[in-house]
This record gives structure tokens, sequence and C-alpha cells, in this order.
């Protein structure tokens, strides 16, 4: 019965008894005696000895190693006083390593572990002998034969290969082999060969049989970036397909198929384009052979793959920039079209999250063919399911929060490609009217301008029209009815908001006083509605016109409710930029009242300028602006502080023809006498279209008003053809556009000075010159101030050699001319020009028409003028052609001395002239006497 349980179920039993019988080991003593006995007999012979050899005790346990080396010193360790006869004819010797001996004791530390194995050796060895190693020449001898004996057919190169990759492997600090090193490698390199013949040199089966066995991953040390010496010196810069090759036992592309592909489709999976990069700097061409046969295989094929995980593979491949970098590998222009097969083919992208419209957007990145892909992109994001309440995922599809937030990181990762044009079929948005409401307000923080928004369409517009009216219509009138209305009308479905743009209008228009939270919804929906297309610019401005906005201009100053002020100064201004006051109704009266107090004084309702300027700038109205400054040419404070801010906020778009046809506007904003220390030229160094801006310039004619603008863009850019006009359109400035720069010291003349002080080499021509004589003709008879500027004697070299000559001629003809009268200025700007003229030697009256005149005028000025002459040039007083007039000025010049007082500033000048002329001062003391021999006595 004991064996049924076996034959039901069909198993056997089996019953086993094993038993053991161990013998004891001897004892030292037991061994020491059969040792000996047999000793007695074998070297009884006294002409016998005996060698006894230990080897190869490093290939055996420690403990092993251990057990013996005790062993051997119970039966060779002899006392003295027991001595046998055979002793001296008995040798035993033991080759050993220092580093096997240290193994034994390898429970201890490294510096008992020393200690005690030199012990041991003093101890057990009375005579050592150390075998040098061997030397290079010796152990290659040595590899080389066991070479020839391996593979007798092979070539010498061979060998010598096989030498290299071994010395390469060993370095220059590395102990010298032992043959068994030498005959192991043989052998293993013989096994290799065996296998692959003469597939692969003898030097790179040496080099894997060497490699392998000091590396504990070869797959590992194949995929990493590492570079190793042995492998890329003795095979070459491929050497990792080699190894793979040998390591892997197949061909060489299948090794690498079988060592990338894994880590290939690990990184697409994870979208991973770092590192699909680095496996592609690492492997080069091999890289993108495995990468083409991998993608489309198996689980990895992209038909197969789900949409998701398409889009993430999709996200690797385009974040690891290949196909930037290979346009000239074969196999990038086959995925791509793979790829872009697979993306049309997609009906709807599941789930449609922000990774999965992150590897879309990157799709359009990788593929190119956007008039193909960007709208089958779009369509499978609209397709996807979208489910019927908020939170992160729901079980029919993602939440509407999600689908949107989505929707906006796939049209801007398309965008910008620079494919805008593209997108003309728009992402059509599968919520319902009551899913658009619930997501305006994060649809609102993601696009505030619209930027986006105007790429999407609405399934659902015509409901969303009807409810939003309803709302405005039941007087529901706050943000979370003007986001939904706001986001709606920025799409391409804008248009279609008949309804709620006819019913803000109505509202807006109906006598009634809103308080401003209500008033704010409805007149930015107005706003967006005209930007919409549905409010014609006629009937938006015809709502400035007949006072509407200041209507409620009235009712916001009264609530000080700075929203709403700025939204009605804002639409007000758009429409009548010169702010003209429009036709009454209502509280406009008052309200244009409050507009001319707040254009004056900014600060009247706090922070109404900075929302103007918010306005301004997320509708991009910066034109607009600029019109808004007083006929004469007057900036209105609150316009200053708005265009300030806009001017150097670096997200308000100022585009070069702006710039160049308000350039005075904003250099007085950004000027010195404003509160800004930006100044007009920083402002332009800071322009991004700086150079289109000059380009633009340098197609038009120069022109003098524009002056200013040449000058701060001189200093700011670097264009050496806007130099160059500037030189040509100098020479064609009018006569009296050069008088008024002379005259006023004005834009056009710091422009030529900028240019000579920058060292540009150029001559003005008649009409500077003509301008020039006569300004110096205005300044002699002081009807215009003198030039201040240090550089004044620049200006007169910018005339050519005759001109010169000429200015020189008539600049003397002036100071004859002004009878000894010419200015101070005269002589402070033109004084050094006449002194080294050659004209005043040769002019035979120049004594007698300029000198005397100056002399007899009493001219301060004049007088000094002359006296650095005479002390220059004493000869034009002393030797000139008319002896007449020199005696006459002379003794005019001693009569005037004589007249002087000491405390006259002329003294001092007619003194110098005096000396040069020979006229002795008279001695004090002698004048005296004469005065007092002229006084009668008192006996008289």
């Amino acid at each position: 019965m004991s064996e049924l349980p076996a034959l039901v179920t069909g198993q056997a039993s089996t019953e086993s008894r094993t038993v053991v019988s161990q013998s004891p080991d001897p004892t030292s003593v037991e061994f020491e005696s059969v040792f000996r006995d047999l000793l007695d007999d074998a070297l009884e012979a006294e002409d016998r000895k005996l060698l006894i050899v230990v080897d190869n005790l490093d290939r055996v346990e420690p403990s092993d190693a251990l057990s013996i080396w005790s062993t051997l010193q119970t039966f060779l360790g002899h006392k003295e006083y027991q001595r046998p006869d055979w002793i001296d004819r008995l040798w035993i010797l033991i080759p050993y390593d220092d580093k096997a001996i240290l193994r034994l004791w390898d429970g201890s530390g490294p510096s008992a572990n020393s200690k005690l194995a030199t012990s041991f050796l003093d101890k057990t060895f009375q005579l050592r002998f150390r075998v040098p190693p061997l030397l290079l020449s010796n152990w290659r001898e040595f590899l080389k034969e066991a070479l020839q004996q391996a593979f007798p057919d092979h070539p010498e190169e061979d060998y010598h290969g096989v030498f290299r990759a071994f010395a390469t492997k060993g370095g220059p600090d590395t102990s010298a082999p032992t043959p068994r090193d030498l005959k192991t490698l043989v052998n293993q390199v013989g096994a290799l060969h065996r296998e692959w013949q003469d597939e692969f040199p003898l030097s790179h089966l040496a080099c894997y049989v060497l490699f392998q066995r000091d590396c504990e991953d070869v797959r590992k040390a194949l995929l990493s970036n590492e570079d190793i010496d042995l492998l890329s010196r003795i095979i070459g810069h491929d050497w990792r397909g080699i190894i793979a090759a040998l390591h892997f036992g197949k061909p060489v592309e299948v090794a690498r198929q079988l060592l990338l592909r894994i880590p290939i489709q690990t990184a697409l999976a994870e979208g991973d384009g770092k590192a699909l990069s680095e496996l592609e700097s690492i492997h080069g061409a091999g890289f993108w052979s495995v990468l083409e046969d991998t993608v489309p295989a198996g689980a990895s094929d992209w038909d197969s793959l789900a949409p998701a995980d398409l889009a993430k593979s999709a996200a690797a491949l385009a974040d690891s920039q290949l196909f930037d970098r290979s346009h000239s590998q074969p196999e990038s222009e086959a995925l791509r079209a793979t790829i872009r097969a697979a993306a049309v083919a997609v009906e709807a992208w599941a789930p449609f999250d922000a990774e999965t419209a992150q590897g879309m957007a990157r799709v359009g990145h990788l593929v190119g063919n956007p008039e193909e892909v960007f709208p089958a992109l779009l369509a499978g994001a609209s397709n996807a399911r979208v489910g019927p309440s908020t939170g992160e995922r729901q079980e029919g599809g993602v939440s509407p929060e999600v689908w949107m937030s989505s929707a906006f990181t796939l049209v801007e990762g398309l965008v910008q490609l620079g494919s805008g044009e593209h997108l003309e079929q728009g992402l059509e948005v599968p919520l319902s009217a009551e899913q658009w409401v619930e997501v305006s307000h994060e649809v609102m923080e993601k696009d505030p301008s619209g930027r986006l928004l105007q790429y999407f369409e609405l399934r659902a517009v015509q409901e969303i029209d009807e409810q939003l009216t309803q709302q405005i219509a039941n007087n529901q009138l706050d943000e979370n009815t003007f986001n939904p209305v706001y986001a709606a009308m920025a799409t391409r479905s804008g248009n279609a908001m008949n309804s709620v743009a006819g019913q803000v209008s109505s509202r807006l228009q109906s006598g009634e006083s809103f308080p401003g939270d209500q008033f704010v919804p409805l007149v930015k929906t107005l706003r967006v509605a005209r930007q919409a297309g549905l409010i014609s610019q006629d009937d938006f401005a015809g709502f400035a016109e007949r006072g509407h906005y200041l209507h409620h201009l009235y009712q916001a100053v009264s609530e000080n409710h700075m929203e709403a002020v700025s939204e009605c100064m804002f639409g007000f201004l758009q429409a009548i930029p010169d702010g003209r006051e429009p036709s009454h109704i209502g509280n406009s009266g008052a309200g244009y009242q409050y507009l001319n107090e707040l254009l004056q004084d900014p600060d009247r309702v706090p922070g109404s300028a900075e929302r103007f300027a918010s306005l301004a700038k997320g509708t991009q109205s910066l034109p607009a602006v600029f019109k808004m400054t007083s006929e004469d040419g007057t900036i209105p404070p609150f316009v200053v502080k708005v265009l300030h801010t806009l001017l150097t906020s670096n997200d308000v778009p100022k585009p070069p023809d702006l710039v160049s046809e308000n350039w005075a506007v904003i250099r007085e904003v950004l000027g010195e006498g404003e509160e800004s220390s930006e100044s007009f030229e920083a402002f332009l160094k800071d322009l991004p279209g700086i150079d289109n801006l000059v380009a633009g310039i340098l197609g038009e004619t120069f022109d003098v008003q524009d002056s200013a603008l040449y000058l701060a863009l001189l200093r700011s850019s670097t264009s050496t053809d806007f130099v160059a006009w500037c030189v040509d359109g100098l020479s064609s400035v009018s006569r009296d556009a050069w008088s008024e720069a002379l005259t006023s010291q004005g834009d056009l003349l710091d422009l030529v000075m900028e240019l000579k002080g920058r060292g540009v080499n150029m001559v003005l021509g008649t009409t500077y010159y003509d301008a020039l004589l006569d300004y110096a003709e205005q300044v002699s008879d002081g009807s215009v101030s003198a030039i201040t500027n240090e550089s004044w004697s620049d200006l007169f070299t910018l005339l050519d050699a005759d001109h010169r000559e000429l200015f020189h001629r008539r600049a003397y003809e002036i100071l004859k001319n002004s009878g000894g009268e010419a200015s101070e200025e005269f002589f402070a700007l033109f004084g050094d020009i006449l002194s080294g003229a050659s004209i005043l030697a040769s002019d035979q009256r120049f004594i007698d028409q300029v000198c005397r005149p100056i002399l007899e005028a009493d001219n301060e000025s004049g007088i000094a003028w002359m006296a650095g002459l005479a002390e220059a040039d004493a000869s034009l007083f002393t030797s000139n052609i008319d002896p007449a007039a020199a005696g006459d000025f002379k003794d005019r010049i001693r009569q005037r001395i004589d007249d002087t007082e000491e405390d006259e500033p002329t003294l001092a000048d007619l003194k110098r002239i005096g000396a040069i002329l020979g006229i002795e001062p008279e001695d004090p003391e002698s004048e005296s006497d004469a005065r007092s021999e002229d006084m009668p006595s008192a006996s008289e």
C-alpha cells in the first residue's frame, strides 16, 4: 500500500543511503617518521642526492598553501642533535612570487602582510636567488617564437602587431610578462583565429583578448564615450565595431545592431535626445545604419507606435539635433520620410497632453514639408478626446484645461519654426461653450495678446456667441464674461461673434453710466470686437466723436477707477489722437475737461498712465501714441510718460520706419531734460533694428532737419557706408542752411564736428564758403553770437585751398569796412586767421585803414589784436610802404599812451605796441618836475 500514491501520481518512490568513510590526516610526527624512513633507504648510498621541487603554490587556495608550508616546516626542519646523515644531500627548491607569498596573509593589513612574509622567508630559506625579469628583447623573441609555432603561415608583420598590442596594454611602468602570460595570450589568440580564420588580423584578436581580460563589462565599455588607448592605437577609430564583432561572435554590422539597438530603443522610448546624440558621436556612421534598421523594426515601427510614443520618439530625434548635423547621411532623409508618413497617418493624438504636444511640434521641426505635415498635426490634435470636466486626465480623454494648454504648446512650437503661414487651416477647438467659458481664464493668462489664438478655430462658436450675449444682456459684466469673449474674438472664429459685439455696442451707447467694474469688461470687449472686424473703424471712431468715451470718463474719474480711466482715454485718443473736443452727450463735456487735466497731470489718477501704456503695448499701438502730440509740437506730460514706458520696454516693437519718422519725439522723451537717464543715442544702440534703420536712411536724401538723427546714428552705428553718406549729403546743403547752422550752432554743425573729430577727410563747397563769409560779417557787426565751440578752427579747414585764400581776403575786407568797430567775437574767431595772412603785409593802407580806425574807436579787442600782431611781426608797423601813415600811427600811439589812465584795460596793450614802435616811456619823476615848473609860484 505504501507504493499506491506513487502509482497514482506517476512518480516513483526512491530510498537512498550514503555511507562516508574518512581516514584522519596523519600527524606531523607520523609524517616525519615515514619521511625519514623513506630517505634513509633512498639516500643510503653516499653518492646519492635528492632535489625536491615544490612549484605552483600560487595556484592553490591560500589555506591549502599555508598547510603545505606548515608540513614542509615540520619535516624539513631538523635540530642539530637529530641531523640525519643524508641531510646535506637533500635539496628543496621552491619557486615563488613575492605577491603569492603576500596573499597567504590576506587577512592582515598591508603592512602586516609584508612583515609576516619577510619573517617567513627569512626563517624558511637559507638561500634565495632572485630571477631577473625578462628584457624587452627577450620576451619579444619568446612571443615571436610562440606565434611562429601557433601561426606558421602568417607573415612576421602579424607577429609584430601582436607584440605592439601586448606592449601597449602593458605600458612602460608594468613588470615584465612571464612565459605563462605570453603562452596564454598566444593560446587565446589561436582559439579566436580558429573561429574567425583570417577575417581579422592577429593584432585585433590580441587586442580583444587583452581588453576583455581586464574589462568587467565589455558592452558598457563599448557604449561609453571613453577612448581606450590600446584599441584606438592598434585597431583604429572604428575599434568599437570590431571589438563588438569579436565579443558577440557576429559580423561587424550585426554586432553593432546587437550593441546599439537596445540603447537606441531606450533613448527613443524615453525621449532622450541627449543619449542619441552621445551614441552618434561615439559610433559615427555605424550608429546611423543601426538607427535606420532599429526604428522601423518590431515594436518600434513608427506605424505601430502609439501616437504619444511616436511624439516622444520624434522629440528625442529632434532634440538630439542629429538631422541638423548630418544632412549628408543617406539614412537621415529615409528616416524623415518614415516619420513624416507615420505622423500624417495619425488620426487622433492621444493622450493630447503637454508631452505629446511638445513631441508633435518636434515632428514638425524634424520632418519638414510643413504644407503636408502641419495640417495633419492640427487635425490630429482637434480629434483628440476631451473629457467632460477639468482634471489632469479623464477616462474619456484629457480635460478641457489640459487640451487647451497642450494646444498652445503645439501651436507655439510650430510658429517658432517660422511657418505660421502653414497654419492657415487653423487648429479646431473641440470644446463646448461651457468648456470654453471654463478654460477662458487660463487661455487669457497663456495668450493675453492673442498672438497664438489667431491660429485657433472654435467648433462651438455659435453656442459661445449666444451664451455670452445672454450674459451681457443680463448685466453679468465682469472678467468671467470678458475672458471668454476676448479669447473667442481673438481666434479665427472671432468674426462670428456678431451678437456679442452688437450687444456691447448698444449698451455702451445707451447713455447709461456704468460703474468701473462693469464698464471695463464692456469697453475691452468693444476694442477686441473692432480688432476682430466686428465693428468698423468708422463706427469705432464715431463712438469717440459722439462723446461716449468722455461720458464714461467722467464716471471713471469720479470713482477714481484707474483701469476705467485708462480704457476711456485709450479708446478716445486712438480715435481722436489730437484730442479735439467731440460732440456732447451726457457728461462728455465734464469728461473732456477731465481729459485735458489728465493729459497735463498724469498723477491726477495714479496708475492711469502705466495702464494706458500696458494697453498700448498689448495692442501694439505705439504708432497711434506718437500721433497724440499737440499741433505745436509739444507733448503732453501724460503722453510723455506713456511713450517713455513704451520706448524703454524691450518687448515693444519699434520698427525702423517708425523711429525714423518720430525720432525728434523720441529724443525729447528720452532726453536729458526728462527723468529718464537713458539718452537717444543709447536708445539707438539698443535698438534691434538699427541696421535696418541706417539702411533705410541710406536710400533717402540728406535732410538738414534730420541732422540730430544722423549725428545720433553716427555715434550709435558702426556703418562705414553711413559715414560716406553723411559726407556726401553735407556737400549738398544750401547756403541758407549753413548760415542757420552757424548762427544757431545747431545739430548740423555738431554733425560736421563729429565727422571732423573722427578724422574724416572732407571738403565743403561754395555754399558753405558763402555762409561762412555771411557769418563773419554778422559776427563783425555784432548781430549774431560767435561760436563757442573749441573746435572752431576745424570748420575753417573744411574749405579747399582756393576758398581759404579767398576767405582771408574777404575777412580782411570785412575788418576794413567795420570802421575799427569789429566785435570782440570777430577777433576771437578770425583774429588768428587774419594774423597769419600775407595780405596784411602787402596792403599799403593796412595802418591807415585798419589800425588807425581801431585805435580811434578805442576797440579794446582790436587793440589787443594789434599788440599781438606787433609782437609777432614788428615790420607790419615799422617797415610799411606808407611811412607817413606809419609815423602818424606812432604819434597817435604815443599820444594815446599819454592820455590813458593807468587803470584803463587798453593801456597795457598800447604800451606793448609802443615798445615795438620805439616809444620810450616817460620818467614819472621828470614828468612831475616838469609839471611843477609849469606851476606859478606863490609870489607870482
